[in-house]
């Protein structure tokens, strides 16, 4: 969920505004709809996974985080 949310979804707006023969304001409507959606994926997701990568982050050092934090969310198997 929170590779979803930091892909740019919302860049794709202009292309399915003109598919559907959307008019601007439709097609703000549909962005905004689209940024909001994003949003609440990424919430959901650093809900869900925040605690567990919050534990992770306090044993790792620093700059081994990221590749632990990749692994875990990747494997779904937290390093011990």
């Amino acid at each position: 969920m929170l590779f979803l949310w930091w892909l740019p979804v919302w860049a794709l707006v202009p292309a399915f505004s003109e598919i559907l023969g959307l008019d601007s304001t439709q097609s703000h409507r549909l962005l905004i709809g689209m940024i909001l959606f994003q949003t609440v994926i990424g919430f959901a997701g650093l809900f869900i996974a925040g605690k567990q990568i919050a534990g992770i982050m306090k044993k790792t050092p620093f700059k081994k985080t990221p590749g632990v934090v990749w692994h875990a969310l990747i494997s779904g198997k937290i390093p011990e």
